[in-house]
Order: C-alpha cells, then sequence, then structure tokens
C-alpha cells in the first residue's frame, strides 16, 4: 500500500533536465538510501512510538515528583485546573495514595479547619473522624456566662444574629427580654425614648437596629451619659437572662461593654459614692462662680431654677447669653403686648411656643430673663397647646422618659409643620434641654411679687448669688 502511494508521487517528478524519472529507478535509488524493506515499516513506526512513550514518561515522572514536593497543592485531586501531566500521573502511579479532603470553611463557632499535608490510609481516617468529633463538640459547647467574654467576642457573637431573631423579640413578653432591649437603646445613643414600644419598633427594622449596635465598635463610643441612661433602666435589677434566650447574646455585649467601661475609669472615680438619695436644700446661697454647678445640680434633680441676682440680673443674663441659652425676655414679651401692643396675646403665645420648640429640637437650655418685673406670665401668656402651665417645672414639663412621646407633656406645643425638619430622632426632646429663670429681686422680694407671676414658683430651686461675687 505504502509503495503503491509512493509510485504514484514519483512517476510525477522530474530530474534537473526536466525528464521524467522512471518509476522503477526512483524506488530503488529511495530503498538503497533508506535501507528499509518495504515489509519492516510498521515494526519501525511501532518501535519510534513505544520511544516516545518512555521518553515522555521519564520527563512526565520527574516533573511530578517535583512538583509534588514543592506545591502546596499535592492532595493529587481533579479540580479540572492541574496540567495533563499532573492528571496522567495521578491514573498510572499514585494508587496507594489517599486523596487529601478539601479544606473546610470556618465553622459557625469561628474555628478554621487547618490544611495539612493529606494522611495516609487508616491515619487520615482517623483524623477525619477526630475532626468530626471536635466540631460535634464545639457545636454543644454551652454559651459562654457573663464576665467571660470580652467586648469584641461578645459583638461578634451579635454580628452573627439573624434580623428574624432581632424581629422575633419585638413580640417579646418577658420582662427581661425588654430590659435588654430598653438597654440596647441607650448603648447605640438613643437619649429620649428609652420606652419598650421604642424598642419593638427598633427591633422591626432588625437590619438598621443591628447595624447601629455594630457602629459602637464592642462598646467603643459608651460616653458616661450613656452609662447614666442605662444605669436609670436597670435601677437595682439584674441582667439575670438564660442562655436559651433570644436576647442572651445581646445582654453578653451590654455586660461586657458595661465591665470594660468601668474598668477605663480612673481609680477616685471608681470609688466615688452614690449621689445623695434627699436633694440638696433650697434656697441657697452661692458665689457667682460656683453657679453653673449649681445649675447642674438643680437639672440633675429635674428642678427648674430661679437664680435670685440680688440686683446683678445684668451680669447672670450675660452669662447665660454667651453659654448659648435660648432667652425669653420676659421685658420684651410685656412690652410688645401691654405698653406698645404691635403683638396680640394669641401672636405672642405663639412667638414663644415656636421659641421653646426650637430649643426642644435642637436640645438648647431655655433662659427666662424676668429682669426687675413681674410679668403675668401665668395668668395671660400659659396655654396648655401654645404655653403650657408645666413649662415652668422641669419634670413635668418632660414627662416620664419611657412613655411614647405623644404622652409627654412638652409634645403639646409640637405640631405637624415642626416635625417635618425636627432632626434625627423625630419628636423627641434632645438632650442638653433645660430651663432657667433670673430675677433681679432678691429672694425676698422674689417670694414676694413671683408667685403670682410663675406657675410652680414653689416648686422651684431657688439659687441666691451672693452679690459680693460679682467684683
Amino acid at each position: 500500500m505504502i509503495q503503491e502511494k509512493v509510485q504514484r508521487i514519483i512517476t510525477k517528478r522530474r530530474d534537473k533536465n526536466g525528464k521524467v524519472i522512471s518509476e522503477s529507478e526512483t524506488m530503488q535509488d529511495i530503498l538503497k538510501r533508506w535501507v528499509i524493506p518495504a515489509n519492516d515499516s510498521r515494526k519501525i513506526i511501532w518501535d519510534l512510538f513505544m520511544g516516545a512513550l518512555i521518553i515522555y514518561s521519564v520527563i512526565a515522572i520527574t516533573y511530578s515528583v517535583s512538583f509534588n514536593a514543592t506545591d502546596p497543592d499535592t492532595r493529587l485531586h481533579c479540580n479540572g485546573t492541574l496540567p495533563w501531566s499532573k492528571l496522567w500521573m495521578q491514573g498510572t502511579w499514585s494508587w496507594d495514595r489517599q486523596l487529601a479532603p478539601a479544606a473546610k470553611a470556618p465553622s459557625p463557632l469561628g474555628v478554621a479547619a487547618k490544611a495539612v499535608v493529606a494522611p495516609k490510609g487508616k491515619e487520615a481516617s482517623k483524623e477525619a473522624s477526630k475532626t468530626k468529633a471536635d466540631a460535634a463538640s464545639l457545636a454543644k459547647e454551652a454559651p459562654p456566662a457573663f464576665g467571660v467574654l470580652s467586648p469584641k467576642q461578645a459583638e461578634e457573637r451579635v454580628a452573627k444574629m439573624l434580623p428574624s431573631t432581632l424581629e422575633a423579640l419585638a413580640e417579646s413578653t418577658s420582662e427581661q427580654e425588654q430590659l435588654i432591649l430598653r438597654l440596647m437603646l441607650a448603648y447605640i445613643g438613643e437619649k429620649d425614648d428609652l420606652s419598650w414600644k421604642n424598642a419593638q419598633q427598633s427591633c422591626k427594622d432588625a437590619k438598621k437596629f443591628l447595624g447601629e449596635m455594630l457602629e459602637m465598635e464592642a462598646g467603643k463610643y459608651i460616653t458616661k451619659l450613656i452609662m447614666q441612661r442605662m444605669d436609670k433602666i436597670l435601677g437595682d435589677a439584674e441582667m439575670e437572662l438564660t442562655p436559651e434566650s433570644k436576647a442572651y447574646d445581646l445582654a453578653l455585649l451590654l455586660e461586657a461593654s458595661r465591665r470594660e467601661w468601668k474598668k477605663s475609669l480612673p481609680p477616685e472615680e471608681k470609688v466615688k459614692p452614690k449621689e445623695p438619695e434627699v436633694p440638696p436644700e433650697w434656697p441657697v446661697k452661692i458665689g457667682f462662680k460656683e453657679l453653673k454647678q449649681r445649675l447642674d445640680e438643680a437639672a440633675a434633680w429635674e428642678k427648674t431654677a430661679l437664680v435670685v441676682c440680688c440686683g446683678h440680673a445684668k451680669e447672670a443674663d450675660t452669662y447665660f447669653t454667651y453659654s448659648g441659652y435660648s432667652q425669653i425676655d420676659a421685658k420684651w414679651v410685656l412690652g410688645q403686648t401691654m405698653i406698645k401692643k404691635e403683638v396680640s396675646v394669641e401672636d405672642m403665645q405663639e412667638e414663644l411656643r415656636k421659641r421653646v420648640v426650637g430649643a426642644l429640637k435642637h436640645g438648647l437650655p431655655v433662659h427666662v430673663a424676668m429682669s426687675n418685673t413681674a410679668v403675668a406670665f401665668k395668668k395671660t401668656f400659659c396655654r396648655e397647646d401654645k404655653f403650657p402651665l408645666c413649662f415652668f417645672k422641669d419634670k413635668e414639663f418632660k414627662g416620664d422618659p419611657a412613655a411614647p412621646k405623644e404622652e409627654r407633656p412638652y409634645f403639646s406645643m409640637v405640631t405637624k409643620e415642626d416635625l417635618a425638619d425636627w432632626p434625627g430622632n423625630i419628636g423627641h426632646m434632645k438632650e442638653g434641654y433645660r430651663m432657667v429663670v433670673t430675677t433681679d429681686f432678691d429672694v425676698e422680694s422674689a417670694k414676694e411679687f413671683l408667685p403670682d407671676a410663675l406657675p410652680h414658683f414653689e416648686d422651684m430651686a431657688i439659687i441666691e448669688i451672693d452679690p459680693a461675687s460679682f467684683k
């Protein structure tokens, strides 16, 4: 067959002179030159193929041994990316190897599987059994108790909570779970509405609520005020949740963060005694430099401070102006409505309402400057839906922080238009609001003239400034 093909091709060949070369001469020359008998051609082709295969095998074995010694993926499992030589070697000489399992993803408890060189035979089977047993043991491990985790570890557990878990807590009837969720509101920085109703609303928007928890970076942004709010919610109660509770991880985070925050306090603050249970006795006489401290003290007891300036109201009023108080000038109110009569009482009530609501929106303190007057706020300018009587009684005006905002007295002054541009938590009084009254009278004159002018005069904390301290 081969000879016939060669003959057909050669008969068409010519020599240098263009003469056709005869068939018999060409075949003879070729056979003499190659010295290959026609009947041995198949054997030669087979020998050449086997020689090439032997050479390739030697190269492939050398390459594969080198690969197995240096490549971390020497587990010889076919993942569709290895070169053909590697796959071929797996089929020809790796029958005595145990394919190693692929590295597993981290477990829910955060324990990652280690990548190791695959053991052989029974050893591999024992190792696999041990790994499964360890994983099962970790899965059954009881949740940590309070006081064990760091804030970061506790936050990692919260980060793994499903939004559906938090949504389910919105329907909780457990007092302890409700307490934890109210504490979590304080933890994320909520200032005004720490009620269960507000906590329920936050749980329903679970993704946002979880995000706000994680933004605290394991309690990194806890402040003294946040701790005070949490202490107020806790009272004498303790966090006593069982590990079965859906809010248990939240309780772990709160406990760890509070514990870590207390550790960071200076030694003198750690041993600081509790505030006295009995409020100071008013009236009290002070130096002008003590004013801020005494105002803070009155605010801590939710008292409206009446600062009696004894003829130095101008200096005190200047102090409040520079301290950022929003001022209501009683003399101006009297002049605009009763003397000049440029503004009606109804319009003045609306003006007063707007000033107070503006302070509530932005957390500004309000200063009512009486000067040397006794303007009849009680009888003339107070009106429940505009400028209520309770505005002059701090505790009553603010209401219960745990109650819905609609049930708190200050909210009676708020209109729908006010809510349209209310910053932050809509409709909630911002932290920083307080109310202070100043008068140019002395204590005796104040007690004589102001009870008829100011609502709730008898409940005010009277702070008399020593006139000599102004010098």
